[in-house]
């Protein structure tokens, strides 16, 4: 978590140790070959015990499929150099637009919010490139766009603003298990945890609202 606040680090420390995680920090796994012996061996040498091994140390943007199309708008983390409009940095291919993770914007704490402002910009730009205009629209990052919500196990969670400077945080203990996850179901017309069993058909939602019926999607 090194690219987010000391505050938020510290609390989602603290979160882990409540719940009887033992973290180790300052270390990295140096083997993990062998499954069946159910332990890695870190850097110190300090064997720790396992029943489940999950790598999950730290991501690389997936900017590759541009990485020949044009070298130059990739910068040396990997993200996707953009103009304000989102734009590749690269004159040749005005239509070509990254939003995102990948996409070098100097967002100070990238995160959902942030990308969803940002495809609306990208969106809005195709749209005037449709319709034969240049695109006027542009994206700068906003202090509202690093508010994050961590949830810190089944009951609590801590609301994070952050500009890069300046940080606030805001614990709370929250009575939802399900962690807001209903959101996303709304978000893509379904019901919430309604349970439709096995799908034989896929279900297609248009932006006004309607659905499809695609019978080419199998299990």
């Amino acid at each position: 978590m090194h690219r987010f606040s000391p505050g938020l680090q510290k609390a989602t420390l603290e979160a882990l140790e409540r719940l009887g995680v033992e973290v180790v920090l300052g270390e990295k796994v140096v083997s993990h070959d062998d499954a069946d012996a159910r332990q890695v061996v870190l850097t110190s040498g300090k064997t720790v015990e396992c029943d489940c091994y999950v790598d999950c140390t730290g991501q690389r943007p997936s900017s590759g499929v541009l990485a020949s199309l044009a070298p130059a708008a990739i910068s040396e983390s990997g993200h996707i150099r953009v103009k304000p409009t989102l734009q590749i940095l690269d004159d040749s291919l005005p239509h070509i637009y990254a939003c995102g993770d990948v996409a070098d914007t100097h967002t100070p704490n990238p995160n959902a919010r942030s990308a969803m402002t940002q495809a609306e910009t990208v969106a809005d730009n195709i749209l005037l490139a449709i319709r034969g205009k240049g695109p006027r629209y542009t994206y700068a990052p906003r202090w509202g766009d690093g508010l994050i919500k961590l949830t810190l196990g089944l009951d609590r969670s801590i609301l994070q603003f952050w500009d890069g400077k300046n940080e606030l945080l805001f614990p709370s203990v929250d009575k939802d298990v399900a962690l807001l996850a209903d959101g996303a179901w709304k978000n893509m017309g379904a019901e919430p945890f309604t349970d439709t069993g096995p799908m034989k058909e896929g279900l297609c939602y248009g932006l006004d609202g309607s659905t499809t019926i695609d019978s080419s999607f199998q299990d």
